[in-house]
């Protein structure tokens, strides 16, 4: 019998990441913005009065900070869940938008934290293979044969061809495709997941 197969984005998933960059914005440039108001991160630019170079000069700083990126928390239950669905048997292919550059990096915080383990992969974006985000993570769901994908990009998930559970955050409101269905938290998510494997 095949394996069940959740594909499972990092960013804002598993990983606490807006609310972590979002703090070392504010005290470096001064602002006081607050998480609801995240449209997506590179609108900062745009909320903050900061200027675009200097909005991706300080992100692409931050990138190859390994002290900033081994503090971020995992988000609440993450762990837990995807521990039991391992124990189920269930194959877990972690698939980000992090350039490859953040392998070591991303690596030892999933490893760290409990997340890479026996029965789990992890795919990163290859600018010199890929031209954008999308099109990458739906190639991998394609050669993965990954069942139902777990994500905070609603422009992603649009794009998918199987069940998307999106991780409800203020950048992702909006419309809805009836094959992606908002979940507020990891516990909802594995409820929703339990349900879409007992059809």
């Amino acid at each position: 019998m095949r394996k069940f197969n959740i594909g499972i984005d990092i960013d804002n998933v598993i990983s606490d990441s807006y609310p972590s960059y979002l703090t070392r914005f504010n005290k470096t440039f001064g602002k006081s913005i607050v998480f609801e108001q995240l449209n997506e991160f590179y609108y900062l630019e745009n909320q903050a009065g900061v200027k675009k170079e200097k909005v991706y000069a300080f992100i692409d700083t931050l990138l190859l900070d390994d002290t900033f990126h081994m503090n971020i928390p995992p988000r609440s239950g993450a762990v837990d869940v995807i521990r039991k669905w391992l124990r189920r048997g269930f194959s877990i292919h972690y698939i980000t938008s992090r350039p490859e550059k953040m392998r070591e990096d991303t690596k030892k915080w999933l490893e760290y934290h409990g997340f890479l383990t026996k029965g789990t992969t992890l795919d990163m974006y290859d600018e010199a293979k890929h031209r954008e985000d999308t099109l990458y993570k739906k190639e991998v769901v394609e050669r993965f044969g990954i069942d139902v994908m777990i994500e905070d990009s609603l422009e992603i998930a649009k794009v998918m061809d199987v069940p998307v559970f999106l991780l409800d955050r203020p950048w992702n409101q909006g419309e809805l495709s009836p094959h992606i269905t908002r979940v507020k938290d990891w516990e909802e998510a594995e409820n929703k997941v339990k349900t879409f494997t007992l059809r």
